[in-house]
């Protein structure tokens, strides 16, 4: 806008850098027994071996990849080691079975979320630190990062379970007064966008020193669109920062 003066958010970095909790920034392990580092590396199909677990993941090590387009039903089941007709007893199509495989990955992380906010009380930190394993979620395990991105789960919508917490988050920062928004849904689209935005941004190659102060501010930006004053957006922003991005092993202290 012509002659309106522009205010820029300058965050300043967190004082100091403290370590991750042991085991947090590993990469999601597969159950049928393909670690993080063997997703290139297709599964052996065993008699016994669960048929519907083989199928995730090989559509898992297939999406890491590719996108959802660059394979077929095919690639799934020769991946496998499977019948065609095993595939279709347990999923309609291709899209229903990368869908799940990105739920899976997302559950995932909505648990590290809740167990990173077991004692935090303010709605606003809760949303900071939810956005916080987020990003750390991409620096460490960008491959996962980008399967749950690729697929077409509810993501969006304020009645999926994947959601619930964010939602109780807004709706108590309401009706405490902490935060300005004009719905319940309005702000979780505000926090969903915001997120996949930086996990897209991170995964696709930040560099470490970088990524903590691109994602407090983020996560700044995210707490002034809900409402919150200036100065606690900031604190708030810095200390899910501090608390939860620290550590990560692609992760460096100049931030």
């Amino acid at each position: 806008m012509s002659g309106a003066q522009t205010n820029t958010l300058m965050l300043e970095p967190p004082p100091r850098t403290l370590p991750m909790e042991s085991g947090r920034d590993r990469p999601f392990n597969c159950s049928s027994g393909a670690d993080a580092e063997g997703l290139s590396t297709p599964p052996k199909h065993r008699r016994g071996t669960n048929t519907r677990e083989a199928l995730l993941v090989a559509a898992r090590i297939l999406l890491a990849g590719r996108t959802t387009e660059g394979f077929t039903v095919d690639d799934i089941v020769q991946s496998a080691g499977v019948a065609k007709g095993s595939f279709y007893n347990r999923f309609s199509n291709k899209e229903e079975l990368t869908d799940e495989v990105s739920r899976q990955i997302r559950n995932k992380e909505e648990a590290e979320i809740e167990a990173a906010n077991k004692d935090v009380i303010e709605p606003a930190a809760k949303i900071a630190r939810g956005m916080a394993v987020y990003a750390r979620f991409a620096l460490t395990s960008p491959e996962e990062a980008r399967i749950m991105t690729l697929a077409h789960v509810d993501a969006l919508s304020v009645k999926s379970l994947m959601n619930a917490g964010l939602v109780r988050d807004l709706a108590e920062g309401l009706r405490t007064g902490k935060f300005v928004i004009p719905s319940i849904e309005a702000g979780a689209l505000l926090v969903i966008g915001q997120t996949a935005v930086l996990l897209s941004r991170l995964k696709s190659g930040t560099k470490p020193e970088d990524a903590g102060a691109l994602t407090q501010q983020c996560i700044a930006l995210t707490l002034l669109g809900l409402g919150l004053e200036y100065k606690m957006a900031h604190l708030v922003s810095a200390q899910a920062v501090e608390e939860t991005l620290r550590g990560a092993d692609t992760f460096v202290a100049a931030v």
